[in-house]
């Protein structure tokens, strides 16, 4: 397997922190889930409230009892007192609950949003000053030379050589966990 591209893209993050908030809540599935559970229940208060209506009836009634025929207008009325007494209540209940499901998803989500950003923010003004720190220093080749002058001995020279490359995977990491939390903040961009 052949790598041809071994560096990150550039990554650029809106300074706008409530602008990035909010296109990651517009794509965040659980958010729309929970929203539109909401409304199909905001739907279910609806039907309930039409059930707790009177129903009115009419129509033309015939009833033949033998030796007798009975025909006539029929009109009538139900008023449902107990039938769904608590139904309604109970589905406005859990309309209310879903939509307290929607604000909470969305501070949680907020709260790991900014949670990230923050970590997005520290790490790339550490991998700035590590770049320009491990970019300024020319380490490999001043211990190269200060050993082959004798300036240095073989344990300085590999003990400084181990400082180095310890520094060097410390940025290494610090580099991971910024674009860690740069894939998590676009994970609905993606």
């Amino acid at each position: 397997i052949t790598v041809t591209d071994t560096l990150y893209p550039a990554e650029i993050i809106s300074e706008d922190f409530n602008l990035l908030d909010s296109m990651i809540n517009a794509n965040d599935p659980l958010i729309a889930l929970y929203a539109q559970e909401a409304a199909v229940l905001k739907q279910h208060v609806a039907l309930q409230k039409s059930l707790n209506l009177p129903k009115l009836e009419a129509g033309y009634h015939s009833q033949r009892q033998f030796p007798q025929s009975f025909r006539g207008i029929h009109a009538g009325i139900s008023i449902p007192l107990w039938e769904g007494k608590n139904k309604l209540k109970a589905t406005r209940l859990e309309q209310a609950h879903a939509e307290d499901l929607v604000r909470v998803q969305r501070l949680e989500s907020r709260s790991q949003n900014r949670q990230l950003y923050e970590t997005v923010k520290v790490r790339q003004r550490s991998l700035e000053e590590y770049k320009a720190i491990l970019g300024s220093m020319n380490t490999r080749y001043l211990l190269d030379k200060s050993l082959r002058l004798g300036e240095i001995d073989l344990t300085s020279y590999f003990k400084e050589e181990n400082e180095y490359y310890d520094a060097y995977e410390d940025f290494l990491r610090i580099e991971f966990e910024y674009h860690e939390a740069v894939a998590r903040l676009r994970r609905y961009q993606l």
